[in-house]
């Protein structure tokens, strides 16, 4: 099956794709934002807007060099908690 671009699809297509799954596992680093730090545009609206449709989330990372306290504070635009963090 090829890719389909969601924001193509017919509505009730999105619909069902976004009904068939509960929890969303999601890479930080170059995902929501770039190692230098910089927030990539809409990744919070993204994520905002999975939670609305109750989506649970972890977000996960192999940095091991970034400290913890660091990441909450780049996560606050996300309305990240501590216990979505899988390090």
């Amino acid at each position: 099956m090829a890719a389909k671009r969601l924001l193509d699809l017919p509505k009730d297509e999105q619909l069902n794709f976004f009904n068939s799954f509960d929890t969303v596992l999601c890479d930080v680093d170059g995902v929501l934002w770039l190692l230098i730090g910089q927030i990539i545009e809409r990744s919070p609206d993204g994520i905002l807007a999975l939670r609305k449709l109750g989506k649970k989330f972890y977000f996960i990372t192999n940095n091991s060099l970034t400290p913890m306290d660091l990441y909450l504070q780049k996560m606050k635009d996300f309305e990240i908690a501590k216990e979505e963090v899988i390090r």
